[in-house]
């Protein structure tokens, strides 16, 4: 049982290349630096294992400067102190037992160190990275080591390995202990690598993480550590720590979303489920709802191509029971988000209908199956649900938009109310992010109260009764937009459901629909209008569709007047 619970504990990986002998007998070792967390006991918190051994001096180094580093950072981000095993392990052809020598010097201090965090964070130290360096400082500085050449000429043969990151040359009293050949050395060995490898010079520990933990290792590390939202106040001088922790804990939101989006768009549809599970988890764990999930998650599935969503993408992305858990944590304010999540992570978002339900074969029965079944994915659409989703964040920004007066008294006031109050619908409804442009925006309330009063006087009439306020002011103009408005995107997702569920030139397609159409609706029509071919309706499908959402009387006497 203790051997399970230890080896279920977190550890950390990070590629080297080691340098044993001097001069011409010096043999380099592309190696691998493994970290495993162990059990707090009695003793060092830092213990050594394997065939590898590690001279005293370097011991004491790793003890006092690199383990007191590594606590910093851990301690910035609120999470516990650990103790460590290390112990290096070859990748190379050579063995580490054969060249029989021990660990000594400095300069695999950088990998211990990313190894370390690697475990502590539960972050990944991608396999084609090697690094080496001196960690010079409890701040994180880093500095050069021997054997760069050496190093840079293993790492090249090593199929593995297509990045080398190592101490930047041009660093004050990085190079004091080098000699001046072995500086011209190490500066012409990375500069012929760099035909064959990539290779990256860091300064210090702030510019080393963000080389080798990639947003997406990081914000998981935050969503499962807990530290997704954790407020950090830093210095204006930072250190190399502070800015290494400000890496890892800031723009975590940004982070996850693109993330998630890379993923999608990659047809990663494990990955993408892990992270999303993860964010789900977090916020279940602190008993929140995540602001506008549904609506953020909705539209970033609606604007991946359709080819991905259709080929890549298996949904559903979340588990209904989580995210049922995620819901009961919902305030009064997300209530009209709950559902857009629900359908987001099902797949039930602008899908092209009708595809994928196609059957092979032919025949009266094929062509029925084929009507039905996009009959029944357009109304499936249409339905008063959907529709009422559709009105819900409009009809929340009307009643959230709260006015002092129902009356202005001058024209440019009442331009300046109407503008305000559509940007204040277009924020609602999503459809904008950034800062928008006033003037564009007026012109577009303008063309929205003018289409709302069109049978009402236009717009003098809706000037003439926010100045008056005879039957309700600017509560009143307000109103009749706000209807206009949701009528409109209302009649948008039917026009849409309407293109994707069918090709406007497909003929066939067309009389299959109405043909399933008349079935449906046959106990309620006329046996005259029963009895019509549907070839005689397919022309005007699009219009008796719409007036089959809008009421059974509007359908019928479509029926009857074509």
């Amino acid at each position: 049982m203790a051997n399970a619970a230890q080896d279920a504990l977190p550890s950390g990986r990070a590629n080297t290349v080691l340098v044993f002998g001097h001069g011409e007998d010096a043999t380099a070792v592309v190696s691998a630096v493994v970290v495993r967390i162990v059990d707090q006991a009695t003793g060092e918190r830092v213990r050594f294992s394997g065939a590898a051994a590690f001279e005293d001096k370097t011991i004491n180094h790793i003890r006092s400067v690199i383990l007191p580093m590594v606590d910093r950072v851990c301690e910035i981000l609120g999470l516990p102190k650990k103790s460590f095993e290390i112990s290096v392990v070859n990748l190379g052809a050579a063995s580490i037992i054969d060249v029989g020598l021990r660990i000594s010097g400095y300069s695999a201090d950088v990998p211990i160190a990313l190894a370390m965090l690697s475990a502590c964070l539960e972050m990944t130290v991608p396999q084609d990275i090697a690094v080496s360096g001196h960690i010079a400082s409890v701040d994180g500085d880093i500095r050069m080591v021997r054997g760069i050449p050496a190093k840079l000429e293993a790492a090249i043969e090593e199929d593995i390995i297509g990045i080398f990151v190592h101490p930047a040359m041009e660093k004050d009293g990085s190079l004091e202990s080098l000699s001046p050949k072995e500086k011209e050395r190490v500066a012409g060995a990375i500069g012929k690598a760099r035909r064959l490898i990539r290779t990256v010079a860091v300064h210090d520990l702030g510019e080393l993480a963000p080389k080798v933990f990639s947003d997406e290792q990081v914000v998981l590390s935050s969503l499962r550590l807990g530290f997704y939202q954790a407020t950090i106040p830093f210095t204006a001088k930072q250190t190399p720590i502070e800015r290494t922790v400000q890496y890892l804990a800031e723009d975590h939101e940004h982070r996850f979303w693109k993330a998630l989006e890379r993923q999608l768009l990659e047809g990663r549809n494990e990955d993408a489920k892990g992270l999303f599970q993860v964010f789900a988890r977090f916020y279940i764990h602190t008993k929140r709802y995540p602001k506008g999930l549904g609506h953020k998650i909705l539209q970033l599935l609606q604007s991946l191509p359709p080819e991905t969503r259709r080929l890549k993408i298996v949904f559903p992305l979340l588990p209904m029971s989580e995210c049922i858990q995620l819901s009961q944590f919902a305030q009064e304010s997300d209530y009209e988000d709950v559902p857009l999540l629900f359908r987001a992570v099902s797949g039930r978002m602008a899908t092209p209908l009708g595809k994928g339900s196609e059957k092979s074969g032919s025949g009266s029965d094929t062509e029925d199956e084929t009507g039905a079944e996009k009959l029944r994915l357009i109304l499936s659409e249409m339905d008063e649900e959907v529709l009422t989703l559709i009105g819900l964040p409009i009809d929340s920004a009307r009643a959230a938009y709260v006015m002092e007066s129902i009356t202005v008294k001058s024209y440019d006031a009442f331009l300046e109310t109407i503008t305000s109050f559509y940007i204040h619908l277009m924020r609602y409804t999503g459809k904008v992010s950034d800062p928008v442009d006033r003037n564009v925006s007026g012109n577009e309330a303008i063309a929205l109260l003018e289409r709302a009063f069109s049978r009402d006087g236009g717009f003098n009439e809706a000037l003439s009764e926010a100045k008056n306020g005879t039957n309700g002011g600017l509560r009143l103009v307000l109103d009749v937009m706000t209807a206009r408005f949701k009528r409109e995107e209302r009649e948008k997702h039917v026009n849409l459901v309407l293109k994707l569920a069918l090709d406007p030139l497909d003929w066939e397609g067309k009389v299959a629909l109405m043909g399933a159409l008349l079935k449906h609706l046959e106990p309620h029509l006329t046996p005259k209008i029963v009895s019509q071919p549907p070839e005689r309706y397919a022309g005007h499908y699009e219009t008796i569709v719409r007036g089959y959402v809008q009421s059974m009387d509007q359908v019928k006497s479509l029926l009857r007047s074509l």
